[in-house]
């Protein structure tokens, strides 16, 4: 018998009312808080103005997390544009895209730096290093809620899914990305 990893639902946490905290938004919430924590404490061993630095994760993080959630519309279900109309772009907090994210980030240093008429090398070595601290927490969101499946597998890493033995191309990245944040 093949020693398989356990496929466990990713619990969720009810607060109130409608509202409840999935254990994939937990995460992602953790990444950017321990990302932005880092990102902080590398900038003060720097010359670059922390107010400069808030700035430019104010304009990562929110264009970021915006067109993250368009790039999940249009390129992974733009079948919701038709079943919710044109309002489901305004709802930044139903679907998002890591590659959306990473493209939304670096349109908005972009657009940050270009408006204070900066250049962002410096910036950006900082930057990336929180942003792989906190690419952990979210492929680690990714793994439990089991949104990347590969395909069946008897592979020692591979989890019971109810349907077989399959990659769970999420718990993957995860485990390079632990390796390369060394």
């Amino acid at each position: 018998m093949t020693f398989l990893l356990p496929y466990f639902p990713a619990p969720d946490l009810h607060l109130f009312g409608p509202v409840t905290l999935h254990s994939f938004g937990l995460l992602v919430a953790l990444g950017v808080m321990s990302g932005t924590w880092l990102i902080r404490r590398r900038t003060v061993k720097t010359k670059i103005p922390a107010e400069e630095m808030e700035k430019a994760l104010y304009w990562a993080a929110g264009a970021g997390f915006v067109i993250s959630h368009w790039f999940d519309i249009l390129f992974y279900s733009p079948e919701r544009i038709l079943n919710d109309g044109i309002w489901i772009f305004l709802k930044i907090w139903d679907g998002i895209s890591s590659f959306g994210g990473v493209l939304g980030a670096f349109i908005g240093l972009s657009y940050y730096f270009y408006s204070i008429k900066k250049p962002w090398l410096h910036h950006a070595d900082i930057i990336l290093q929180g942003f792989v601290l906190g690419w952990v927490f979210g492929r680690l969101g990714c793994t439990l809620a089991h949104d990347h499946p590969g395909g069946p597998s008897d592979f020692f890493l591979a989890f019971n899914y109810p349907d077989g033995p399959r990659h769970n191309l999420g718990f993957y990245e995860f485990l390079y990305t632990l390796i390369i944040l060394q």
